[in-house]
């Protein structure tokens, strides 16, 4: 998701995109209180509407923009957020592993990426460390290890070597 994330800055199209990461406590609060702050907006003690409403002008004020929001867990409505949704220009990218989190928020696209083959997580685990081939036993054994334990999830090896 990083790569589409990073060709999006890249490409002229949209002018501006924001990634946020749903934490395991998730709320509309929070979402909004991140959004606001990365489109430069200050919210008082407002009612969640008003909140919504605000940040829904801020949003379509800035034109072309791409809301990507990584490893959501639970499904929300876009207007209780104040996210734009069906505004020509203003999009939303999810990522979850929940095909039916997809289906309750409307989606009008699903793309079902498939985790990484042993060999590509263990090259994603070595990069990312830093280590260079040859690798001794033991390292090999633990990049195994590590690539097994995350199913060859990503996002899963990433949280794991941040550790």
């Amino acid at each position: 998701m990083m790569h589409v994330h990073n060709e999006l800055l890249r490409n002229a199209t949209f002018g501006n995109v924001y990634w946020f990461t749903a934490s395991e406590d998730f709320s509309i609060h929070k979402l909004q209180n991140e959004i606001a702050k990365e489109v430069g907006l200050d919210f008082e003690e407002e009612d969640k509407r008003k909140r919504a409403t605000k940040l829904h002008k801020g949003i379509l004020r800035r034109k072309q923009c791409v809301i990507v929001l990584d490893g959501l867990s639970s499904s929300f409505d876009q207007d209780d957020v104040g996210i734009p949704s069906q505004v020509k220009g203003c999009k939303l990218i999810i990522t979850t592993r929940s095909l039916m989190l997809c289906r309750r928020m409307d989606c009008r696209e699903t793309i079902k990426i498939e985790p990484l083959s042993v060999a590509e997580a263990e090259t994603l685990f070595k990069e990312k460390l830093g280590v260079k081939n040859p690798v001794t036993s033991g390292v090999e054994e633990i990049a195994e290890e590590v690539v097994e334990e995350c199913e060859g999830l990503p996002s899963k090896l990433l949280v794991l070597l941040r550790k």
